[in-house]
């Protein structure tokens, strides 16, 4: 089960002049390592993806460029860029307020797995050109940016999940949910804590290291 963090209150770090950065993980999750990272207007943050991960990076909000391998792409708020292992890629914030990024390292460092990873060296995805599935029984919806039908890599899947009024509302015979919680009740109680604004929180249930079950707390 994913927690909560609000990225207003975290112990932000500063890199470099104008860059700060803040744990959101901590080394508690095996499957990813997921940081914030702050770059004030015309500042340019470099950084390189470890040999056996991923490096995925979510524009939260801001005006941004991503440049790596030779290319360069827009990188407006909420889209998402996949950077391969091995490769140095640099973020510049080009608006009038700082770009605000996840940067999520999957697997960790160090991990010692050989799974096979993006090999793409850099791909940008746009929130509303993403694979997107309706689950209407559920009262959400998925947007994919690593998964089969999305960036391929075996490394992890990463999404973004819209709830819809309703969530969780689950009659008394709904099935049970071995997963996280004892019963479907129980579960939604969870769901309707950690379902706050986007823009502002983190849970580590967006970034997960297989495809989720179709259950009704999934």
């Amino acid at each position: 089960m994913g927690r909560v963090v609000t990225f207003a209150h975290l112990p932000m770090n500063e890199i470099i002049a104008g860059i700060d950065s803040a744990s959101i993980t901590n080394g508690e999750t095996q499957e990813m390592a997921a940081e914030y990272i702050r770059v004030a207007p015309g500042r340019r943050w470099t950084a390189t993806a470890p040999r056996g991960s991923d490096c995925y990076l979510f524009m939260l909000d801001g005006t941004s460029a991503i440049s790596a391998a030779d290319h360069q792409y827009h990188f407006p708020a909420q889209a998402f860029a996949v950077v391969q292992e091995g490769i140095e890629f640099a973020v510049e914030s080009k608006g009038g307020a700082p770009a605000r990024i996840i940067n999520v390292i999957a697997p960790p460092q160090p991990s010692g797995r050989s799974t096979a990873g993006f090999t793409g060296k850099i791909a940008v995805v746009e929130r509303a050109e993403a694979p997107m599935l309706d689950l209407p029984d559920e009262k959400k919806r998925r947007i994919y940016f690593v998964d089969d039908d999305a960036v391929k890599s075996q490394r992890g899947h990463a999404m973004i999940v819209l709830y819809e009024k309703g969530y969780g509302d689950w009659p008394a015979s709904a099935p049970k949910c071995g997963k996280h919680l004892r019963d479907a009740r129980r579960c939604a109680a969870v769901h309707r804590q950690w379902r706050v604004s986007r823009a502002q929180t983190w849970s580590s249930r967006i970034f997960r290291p297989e495809r989720p079950a179709r259950t009704a707390c999934c």
